[in-house]
């Protein structure tokens, strides 16, 4: 789950959480300023959650990227401090922890001391993987126990200064100071400007913060790295529930060794989806070439741009091009550009944003989730379903927890552009296929596609089990 999405799914599970009367806090960290010399926590509120942002935090991280500061991962004392000020301030029963890429994992050993239950929603894998998405430098899945020398390589590319914070803060403040009128223009022109500066470039410079390839500037760290991952698993013990988001990430997280009895999934909700509408499908909207869609599916590798990409040529030489179009939104990799827009059948919507999701999905017929990493969840087939529209997915990570044969859709067991092909190429040929799943989903719908007050319910429920578990246990905390 990318930061975005996580602190969207935050704010949508906290809304409901304030409207319930329950007193909620949020401790973050947050803001990075370039004059500031140390870090401090500033107390806000917004929309009723009180907030404790730390700013300027001495941990350097960046998703996908990593760390080049595993041991600050386990423990940093400035945010170590304010966690502690944060809990004696606001005394909370519950306390809920979601991502910790900034935040020491030394703040679960804090909280399983407190007088407070503990839980953990495990979005990714990133206590156990420091770039997040349990990939290998070689982009295999890393499922191995000893880890520390291949980290080193994975996070060669970590940065080694705040500059990414800092201008995630930058643009925060763009969009929050300046009137609307005037940041669109200024961030027309700063892209305008970055792209000129990236010309101007010589070669072997686009990147000079980042390690050559083939090499490290963390070699040395293998110990700490390895430290990093058996820590965390063992802090993560420490809690009284982790909730795991699909059955396939909990499954990973068990095999590398946290407690199968802490272990509750929960599929997520987003307030977004409740506002996509279902559509049920006739004979006559499978009339004309049939159209596939992709959500950031080309956004990069590991979401399947290749796959994509390469199911386009073998459908091309089986001679049915002509018979589909293909929908790619969302971003698009750069070094596939050329030749995926190169197809006639193939249609290039850009980036969108999550509240027109509902207009761009209108009229498609098969959605497509072509990741190739175990990823968590992978919100875009629920889109799709929340639509109407049945989904080829990768048998990867929480993929298959929606994606179910001949309920929502197909499941592409080799994972490969040759298997998504011939889904495609069968779809093609019996299309009446969609129709009927697209019953099946409609059918299914209340089971398929979750609402925030469910899911909110649910998160109650563990709230209320790890509670009772403490005083039937005797825990004097309680």
């Amino acid at each position: 789950m990318a930061l975005a999405s996580i602190h969207e799914y935050l704010d949508d599970l906290m809304a409901p959480q304030v409207e319930r009367g329950y007193e909620v806090g949020y401790f973050c960290v947050g803001r990075h300023y370039p004059l500031l010399r140390r870090p401090r926590l500033w107390r806000w509120t917004r929309n009723g959650v009180r907030m404790y942002e730390v700013i300027n935090s001495p941990i350097l991280y960046a998703p996908d990227r990593g760390t080049p500061m595993p041991e600050a991962q386990l423990d940093e004392v400035y945010t170590e401090g304010f966690f502690v000020e944060a809990l004696s301030a606001f005394r909370p029963d519950v306390i809920h922890i979601h991502d910790l890429g900034f935040l020491p994992s030394s703040l679960l050993e804090i909280a399983s001391r407190q007088n407070s239950a503990a839980v953990m929603t495990l979005h990714d894998y990133g206590p156990l993987c420091p770039t997040i998405k349990l990939l290998n430098y070689a982009g295999g899945i890393c499922l191995q126990r000893n880890v520390g020398s291949d980290c080193v390589i994975c996070c060669a590319q970590a940065p080694r200064d705040p500059r990414f914070t800092r201008r995630m803060t930058t643009r925060y403040e763009a969009r929050r100071l300046l009137p609307g009128f005037l940041h669109t223009p200024l961030k027309s022109a700063w892209h305008s400007l970055r792209a000129v500066r990236a010309k101007l470039r010589k070669p072997g410079e686009e990147h000079s913060d980042r390690a050559p390839a083939g090499s490290s500037p963390l070699y040395g760290l293998e110990e700490a790295f390895q430290k990093r991952r058996e820590t965390n698993i063992r802090r993560l013990n420490m809690l009284d529930s982790l909730m795991p988001n699909s059955h396939r990430n909990g499954a990973i997280y068990q095999a590398l060794g946290v407690r199968g009895d802490k272990i509750v999934v929960l599929h997520h909700a987003h307030k977004h989806i409740e506002e996509i509408h279902f559509r049920a499908m006739t004979e006559a909207d499978l009339a004309g070439p049939l159209t596939f869609a992709t959500l950031n599916g080309c956004a990069s590798v590991v979401k399947g741009a290749y796959v994509i990409l390469n199911a386009l040529k073998n459908l091309e030489r089986m001679g049915l091009a002509n018979h589909f179009k293909l929908y790619v939104m969302g971003g698009l990799l750069e070094s596939i550009q050329s030749e995926l827009l190169a197809f006639p059948n193939v249609v290039y919507r850009g980036t969108y944003k999550v509240p027109d999701l509902d207009h761009l999905l209108e009229g498609l017929h098969v959605g497509i989730v072509p990741s190739v990493w175990e990823e968590s969840y992978g919100y875009v087939g629920i889109e799709f379903l929340a639509k109407g529209i049945p989904v080829i997915g990768n048998r990867m990570g929480g993929i298959v927890d929606y994606t179910v044969e001949g309920l929502t859709g197909w499941v592409n067991t080799k994972n490969t552009a040759d298997g998504l092909a011939e889904i495609m190429a069968r779809i093609i040929r019996n299309p009446s296929e969609i129709l009927q799943l697209n019953r099946s989903i409609q059918t299914n719908y209340g089971r398929l596609i979750k609402t925030m007050d469910r899911h909110v319910d649910e998160i109650e429920n563990v709230y209320k089990s790890v509670i009772e578990a403490r005083r039937g246990q005797g825990d004097p905390r309680c």
